[in-house]
């Protein structure tokens, strides 16, 4: 109530979810083929992201849909032990480390076909936000603030007390869904959101004009 205190949000950038993106250009740079299911991950190879449990969800994903590609992006400490327990789930042609990139709206535009973060827990992911400015359907844990949730027809929560095998399932029936909104109508309702960075300067000059 303290009338000197304002929460400002972290705005993102969303004029790179306007591009125009080739996405069989995208995939080929990564090695994956055009008609492959791609499941995208963005974040730092640490536990609280729960890398094991996204390769789980990969690997009964690719007894459903031999197609499936697990698409990762980012590094981290934990980065040799997920390598590891790919190879021994056999997906190491399957699952891509991107490694960091600063091109990541593109990735989300041209590679990905699903979003998923079963993260233990969070602050406020903003992969979340920018996966649902690339219109992705996006599948998270239930222990992510409902706060990430700007475009409501595109997120499913899930319990991580649930099987790999039902997150999977998510995952399939998401991509077989109809597109619950298209994607340039997806990053305007996030362009109206506290996390749009027009938002926060409009929100940052109301402020100074007090």
């Amino acid at each position: 109530a303290d009338p000197r205190w304002r929460v400002l949000h972290y705005g993102i950038d969303l004029t790179p979810f306007q591009d125009i993106v080739d996405p069989i250009s995208v995939r080929a740079e990564l090695g994956i083929p055009p008609d492959a299911f791609v499941v995208g991950h963005v974040g730092r190879f640490f536990e609280q992201k729960n890398h094991t449990f996204l390769v789980d969800i990969a690997a009964e994903v690719a007894r459903r849909e031999p197609s499936m590609f697990l698409l990762l992006v980012g590094d981290g400490a934990l980065r040799p032990a997920i390598e590891q327990k790919v190879a021994r789930a056999g997906l190491a042609d399957r699952v891509v480390f991107a490694g960091v990139r600063p091109d990541v709206p593109r990735l989300m535009l041209g590679a990905m076909d699903v979003f998923v973060l079963p993260s233990f827990h969070e602050g406020l992911p903003l992969v979340g936000i920018e996966a649902q400015s690339a219109g992705l359907p996006v599948i998270l844990s239930d222990s992510i603030t409902e706060e990430l949730d700007g475009v409501i027809p595109l997120v499913q929560r899930m319990s991580l007390s649930q099987p790999a095998s039902a997150w999977a399932e998510a995952a399939l029936a998401a991509r077989d869904a109809v597109p619950a909104i298209a994607q340039p109508e997806a990053v305007k309702l996030v362009e109206k959101s506290p996390f749009s960075i027009q938002t926060c300067v409009k929100q940052l000059e109301d402020i100074y004009r007090v």
